[in-house]
């Protein structure tokens, strides 16, 4: 009953942290990614390896061959009833009882183990491609915030160019936002060069053509933050990469009770026919056979080997629970820093914002140098991306978080 109530433990983990994770990034986005998974080359080929693994548990479990032999004599043996002229047997080995069973647990278990790390590649790359299409979003929004100012200035260019000609605006402010949509116009020209390097690799990433449109959701908000002792508590949990080591102990240590099973006497037994001339009744034998493992020394060197194996993989698990305990505190960092500057970068905005609205009312009544809504300006759409980048962090470091859950 108490394995039942652990797996039933597990799954309800499972779907906390998989619903989780799905409310972090747009549900269409998420499956978009997950379903691309399997078709990347790696992990085709694990597929393909662990399948061989499979095969070998099959294999491996199997009883051996039997094994025929016959005699002919060229020269017929006399016996007391005729001369024996041909002889033919057959044999079948029988391993020590659970012999069998346990080389192909130790496979079935190398295969599992495989299947569990085939679900940390495929959180590894699901971490690379949102990372990426997050990227793709905050650049699709540095390109529409810059355009945004550059309409601006340019529509400030041609009132300053009016003043000038009427000799109420000094010709230098002129230069002045000439200079500032000059440097607008090289950033957006970059972010337009970063989106299709973007789409390229975003495309490569889930190993489709280059040309595919990166899909798009509507405009990102704040998240729902996780509670940080149940995330970690589920990541020590399910983590595949721990689990997969853990598994590997387990099927060192199938291979342990294997070598050792190996070393005791295995057993034979078969028929033999015996072929009679000269009328004589021809004979059959049952014949029965043992095989005397007495170099101890060579089977034992064999159960020390996957024994140490089986401890060095405990080893690895007990570095991996560091490692993540590490990587946990780590990226929550990065995201409780990434939601400050989100907050920060949220209210500067809205100040610069207001700040702007009233330099440009002052500037038009003559009460205001027209060098300070250069000035803002620069503030503001500095704010803006940074309130943008801010929150692509915060995203990044939710789906940073949720890769160490492997789901």
């Amino acid at each position: 009953m108490k394995p039942v109530i652990i797996k039933l433990a597990l799954s309800g983990i499972w779907l906390l942290t998989h619903n989780l994770l799905i409310a972090q990034i747009p549900a269409n986005i998420h499956n978009y990614i997950t379903s691309r998974l399997d078709s990347i080359p790696e992990i085709k080929a694990q597929w393909n390896r662990y399948n061989a693994l499979l095969e070998q548990a099959r294999f491996a479990g199997g009883l051996p061959d039997p094994s025929v032999s016959s005699n002919i004599f060229i020269k017929p043996i006399q016996t007391r009833v005729g001369p024996q002229q041909f002889s033919v047997s057959a044999t079948q080995s029988f391993p020590f009882p659970g012999t069998l069973k346990s080389a192909r647990e130790a496979w079935t278990l190398e295969a599992e183990a495989l299947k569990h790390y085939i679900s940390w590649q495929k959180a590894n790359i699901y971490t690379r491609a949102a990372n990426t299409w997050l990227e793709y979003v905050y650049n699709t929004e540095e390109i529409r915030i810059l355009n945004e100012h550059l309409e601006l200035l340019t529509t400030l260019q041609r009132v300053i160019k009016e003043r000038v000609a009427g000799g109420s605006e000094k010709a230098y402010n002129y230069l002045r936002i000439q200079m500032q949509i000059e440097e607008y116009q090289t950033m957006l020209k970059i972010a337009i060069d970063r989106q299709q390097a973007l789409q390229v690799a975003f495309n490569k990433i889930l190993n489709l053509p280059d040309t595919v449109a990166v899909p798009l959701s509507d405009s990102l908000i704040m998240p729902e933050l996780p509670d940080s002792s149940s995330l970690f508590d589920s990541i020590l949990t399910v983590n595949p990469l721990l689990i997969s080591i853990r598994t590997r102990a387990d099927a060192n240590k199938a291979r342990q009770r294997n070598a050792k099973l190996s070393g005791l006497p295995s057993f034979k037994a078969g028929l033999s026919y015996f072929i009679i001339g000269n009328g004589g009744p021809d004979a059959i034998a049952p014949t029965i056979g043992i095989r005397l493992p007495i170099y101890r020394k060579k089977w034992k060197s064999l159960e020390n080997r996957y024994a140490l194996s089986a401890l060095a993989d405990s080893l690895s698990a007990e570095e991996k629970v560091n490692f993540l305990t590490e990587q946990f505190y780590l990226r929550w960092w990065s995201l409780t820093s990434a939601l400050e500057k989100f907050h920060l970068y949220e209210e500067l905005t809205t100040l610069a914002k207001h700040t702007r609205q009233m330099l440009l009312a002052a500037y038009s009544g003559d009460e205001e140098d027209f060098v300070e809504i250069l000035r803002i300006d620069r503030d503001l759409l500095n704010y803006t991306l940074s309130r943008q980048k801010a929150l692509t962090e915060v995203y990044k470091a939710l789906v940073s978080l949720y890769e160490l859950t492997g789901k």
